[in-house]
């Protein structure tokens, strides 16, 4: 009978043992885990379709049209991360660096921030995406509407067919917004 007791004690002890609470994630380790999880993700049949519709979806145009959709990714990211996105609603890339700032060596970065690449051919801003890190070489990227190894500034760069996790040089960033203050 004490050895039944013992056991029924010894169980109950365990049972009242909570296990470890998850540490709670930041704004911004939000945003980088729902970015992470659409790396790999291609359109269906390279027009700006299937999955990555949704992107577009999100910032209130034709989802059907075609419409490029590097900016409208960061929305999404950060609508699906935080319930409310703290980038702009827009499928316009220079509306996510607006008012950032010219990239450096020693810039300093937190993860989360909209990137723009400068195209001399477009004579603006014509490609974004959020910075994962930066080690004052290169920037580690998770963008969409590009392609894994295109060439900084060719049209694969800015019109590719899936997102993807990038190494760029920090020369070819040409400014960074933190929207995720």
């Amino acid at each position: 009978m004490k050895l039944l007791l013992l056991s029924v004690l010894a169980f109950a002890s365990i049972r009242a043992i909570s296990p470890t609470p998850e540490p709670v994630k930041t704004d911004r380790e939000k945003i980088l885990a729902v970015a992470s999880s659409q790396v790999g993700i291609v359109e269906k049949t390279g027009k700006n379709d299937g999955p990555v519709e949704k992107y577009i979806a999100s910032v209130g145009l034709d989802p059907k049209a075609g419409y490029p959709y590097c900016a409208a990714f960061n929305y999404w990211v950060g609508k699906k991360a935080l319930g409310t996105s703290p980038y702009p609603r827009s499928a316009w890339s220079p509306d996510h660096v607006k008012g950032g700032e010219r990239v450096t060596s020693t810039t300093r970065i937190e993860g989360g921030e909209a990137f723009g690449i400068f195209f001399r051919s477009k004579g603006r801003i014509a490609h974004t995406g959020l910075v994962e890190s930066f080690d004052g070489k290169n920037f580690i990227t998770i963008e969409a509407n590009t392609n894994a190894n295109a060439a900084v500034g060719s049209a694969g760069d800015r019109e590719g067919q899936g997102v993807y996790r990038k190494r760029r040089p920090w020369r070819t960033i040409h400014n960074v917004r933190d929207w995720v203050k």
